[in-house]
């Protein structure tokens, strides 16, 4: 998970630049990514995919930008000890 999240953060470092348009008006987007490994969190593509999805909902919640699956199961874990 490490490189994973090494990349995961320099992906989001690519977005986090401002940008200026053909108008010579300054841009900014942003991101949220939600990374699913494989075989630990699905063992298809469309496990994968939907564990993806569900992470990066995480990431945008929480303000993180930047959410694994198994971070999204600790956080229900946590949230049904309550």
């Amino acid at each position: 998970r490490p490189a994973a999240d090494t990349a995961g953060r320099k992906l989001l470092a690519v977005f986090n630049k401002s940008f200026q348009l053909a108008d010579g008006h300054h841009a900014a987007i942003g991101a949220s990514l939600g990374c699913a490994l494989y075989p630990a969190d699905s063992d298809s593509a469309r496990g994968l995919l939907l564990q993806a999805d569900q992470a990066m909902y995480l990431a945008k919640q929480s303000g993180s930008r930047l959410a694994f699956a198994n971070m999204r199961s600790a956080a229900e874990a946590s949230a049904a000890a309550d």
